[in-house]
């Protein structure tokens, strides 16, 4: 097909798409309380529900901060080797499948080396006051000397194995196309650091064995959908191109060759929005909302949300609701706007109610519920 054509194609399909968006009966957002459980925390960046009243925070700084009934009980301290800059810190916390039992949690955080700074995957278990039963699951080779980018959302498949997103580090953009880095890529590796035998490039010259996917800018947000086993991953794009992708072993989702976004500067970074052999974005995002994670809601207080897509928002400042039929989108909704925060991870209690992260040196943690 030539180049001409498939644009002529792409183009229509995005016209249909839109047009259904637009004509679909879409769901209406409750009205929200918003409680602040805690307040003054210093760049958090992800938080964790360990239990109906316990909940787990990791910072900038590499500490974690456990809270019972919102208050504050101890700190844990992370790894001694957490980079605290830029973008870096605890940066996804998960339980491992046999949390019941072995207390472990995954644990991805921004680490210092020698050589540089690395997105690093971690397993351990929560001590008094620091972590325990430290084991080394992965690096995202090669080192770079940018402290952005980092990615490091993690999930555990059906069949333990982990996948990992990993940014490019931004200076490092064009690695993203390159097959024997894991720079803005989606990783897949076993809980005891080893390559899963059926991962999509094991085996061929050129190619790093844990990759997943290419062609990621700065991967942020992950879930694997409960019903549909359907992966979904978002992205930062630069100035626009924010994207919501459906993830597929081996493809290629195009960064930096193809983007709706321009460079900070306003410079044309490509001149291909559709290039043959590259994904289209399920959603693209432009003007950009940097969005930041993603929950798939599964709870009894908003039953209207039940299976769809909550995103946090960095630069749109919102939780947007992304409504789902099967693997199509249907419609979205921006809510929480008037807290004018910009909005850092999101998790769903015991109760069904959101629990959020806000960014910044004065960092809070809300409990969002129905309001009555």
């Amino acid at each position: 097909m030539s180049a001409s054509k498939w644009i002529a194609c792409v183009s229509a399909l995005t016209a249909l798409v839109f047009s259904s968006l637009s004509g679909a009966a879409q769901k209406q957002p409750p009205e929200f309380s918003v409680e602040v459980l805690h307040h003054d925390l210093y760049y958090p960046r992800t938080l964790l529900i360990l239990d109906a009243d316990t909940l787990l925070v990791g910072d900038h700084q590499g500490r974690l901060h456990l809270y019972h009934q919102g208050k504050l009980l101890r700190w844990i301290n992370g790894p001694d080797d957490v980079l605290d800059e830029g973008h870096g810190g605890i940066l996804d916390i998960k339980h491992a499948r046999d949390y019941a039992t072995s207390g472990r949690l995954f644990i991805t955080y921004s680490a210092k080396r020698e050589d540089g700074n690395v997105t690093r995957l971690i397993s351990a278990s929560l001590g008094e006051d620091k972590l325990e039963n430290i084991q080394h699951i992965l690096d995202a080779e090669p080192a770079i000397s940018t402290p952005v980018h980092f990615g490091a959302k993690v999930v555990q498949l059906a069949d333990n194995s982990l996948i990992l997103t990993v940014g490019e580090g931004f200076d490092y953009r064009e690695s993203a196309q390159l097959t024997n880095t894991r720079l803005g890529k989606l990783l897949r590796v076993m809980p005891d650091g080893s390559v899963p035998t059926d991962n999509p490039f094991t085996g061929q010259d050129g190619y790093d064995p844990y990759l997943f996917t290419l062609g990621h800018r700065n991967p942020q947000g992950l879930v694997l959908h409960s019903k549909s086993g359907t992966l979904f991953a978002h992205e930062h794009g630069p100035a626009g191109g924010d994207e919501l992708n459906i993830i597929n072993a081996d493809q290629n989702y195009g960064w930096p060759v193809i983007t709706y976004g321009r460079d900070y500067s306003g410079a044309q970074i490509t001149p291909y929005r559709v290039y043959p052999g590259m994904q289209q974005p399920l959603v693209d995002w432009t003007p950009s909302i940097a969005p930041s994670s993603m929950i798939e809601y599964q709870g009894e207080m908003f039953p209207e949300f039940a299976g769809d897509l909550l995103v946090t928002t960095l630069k749109s400042r919102e939780l947007r609701w992304v409504q789902l039929e099967g693997n199509k989108v249907v419609a979205q909704k921006s809510m929480l706007n008037y807290l004018t925060e910009r909005l850092r991870d999101i998790e769903v209690d015991t109760h069904g109610a959101l629990i959020l992260l806000t960014d910044g040196e004065n960092g809070r943690i809300l409990r969002v519920t129905r309001k009555e």
